[in-house]
This record gives C-alpha cells, structure tokens and sequence, in this order.
C-alpha cells in the first residue's frame, strides 16, 4: 500500500461511510475497515469475493446519490476510458464535504517524457501494458484538473516515489521525478489547489 493511501485512510476511516471503487483485491478497503469505517462498499469490474458488487466504472454507478463519505480510486482512473463520467459520479455519491482519493501514474515525470519522445509513446500505456496490466487512458493533469476545480476542492497534490529508473535508486518526489500523482479532494464549494509536500 503507498504510505500516503495508508496514512489517508487511518486519518479519514473512522465512523464513516467507504466507497472503493475498483476494489481489486480488496486491501484498501479491508484496511478502512481495520481503522474504523462504519461500512465499506466494495466495487469492482471482477468479482473475486462475494462481498464485491460487480459494476461497469464506465457507467452510471447504481447506487444512491450523496451516501458516502470518503471515495477510494486507487490506481483506477487510468483503466477508464470517460475519466470525467466517473468523476461526476463520484461526485454525485459523495455526501457534502465528503473526500476522494486518487492514485494514478504520473506521465510528466522526465523519464515518460524522454520514453515518449523517443518511442512516441508514454510508458505505463503501450501495447505490452495495456494486455498485462489495463492501462488505456493516462490521467493528464493539464486538462482534468481546471475540470476537477469546478465541482472540488483540490485539498493536496503530492507526486510520490521519486526514482531513478535506470539505476533503480531513489531520489526526491516532485513533478519531474515522481512514478505516482496523488490526488485529494473534497466535495464543497471552494476551490483552491496546493502542493502539500515531497513523499518519497
């Protein structure tokens, strides 16, 4: 689990109300459970245990509008074709002043620059890691984020594990360096956007 997923959770389970969309193998949400979450509700395209419901992220989510209290989208958003449908969708389920988390490849790091560049491709998203893994739509924060300010607040934004890649050696997270974008949001009417500091 990324640190900063495992810190949001012990800090933002307790007494409440947990969707976690594309659920997988379930850690995330099992691990609310552990810190204190009323209930969580399981969702996944792949129904490897009972407790998960079987629901198709590319559409309408059939559950009942402002009904939770903290959203998990743990490395999802870049296996979704309409990023924004499911945006509003979580906002719709969302109660008010309700948080989500999102967790996904960062494609402006230097390394997937230069990757693209040379190859003309990013390189969490070509053929090889579509079949293996599902990635099909990078999360650009250029165009999604002045979409996201309309309806969230931006409460963090934290670029985590900053390698090296050649050499496998870590340095500091930012922007350039950072394997993972990290995102926090909050369901309310303010709109403000901060860098809330370098995660290894």
């Amino acid at each position: 689990m990324i640190p900063f997923v495992k810190d949001f959770i012990e800090k933002n389970s307790m007494n409440k109300r947990v969707l976690d969309l594309g659920c997988g193998d379930m850690n995330n949400g099992s691990y609310c459970i552990l810190n204190g979450a009323d209930s969580v509700v399981f969702v996944d395209i792949n129904k490897c245990d009972d407790r998960i419901l079987r629901f198709d992220l590319e559409k309408d989510i059939p559950l009942k509008d402002e009904s939770f209290d903290v959203v998990l989208l743990v490395e999802v958003v870049e296996h979704i074709d309409r990023q924004i449908g499911l945006l509003n969708e979580v906002y719709r389920l969302l109660k008010s002043g309700g948080l989500v988390i999102i967790t996904t490849p960062n494609i402006l790091s230097w390394y997937s620059r230069i990757y693209f560049a040379f190859v003309g491709k990013l390189i969490q998203f070509h053929n090889k890691n579509y079949e293996d893994i599902g990635h099909i739509n990078p999360f650009i924060p250029s165009i999604i984020v002045p979409l996201i300010e309309k309806k969230f607040k931006i409460v963090c934004q934290v670029y985590h594990n900053g390698v090296f890649p050649l050499l496998s050696f870590k340095v500091f997270s930012c922007r350039f360096t950072a394997q993972t974008l990290i995102l926090v949001l909050r369901k309310d009417i303010l709109r403000h956007t901060k860098v809330c500091g370098f995660q290894r």
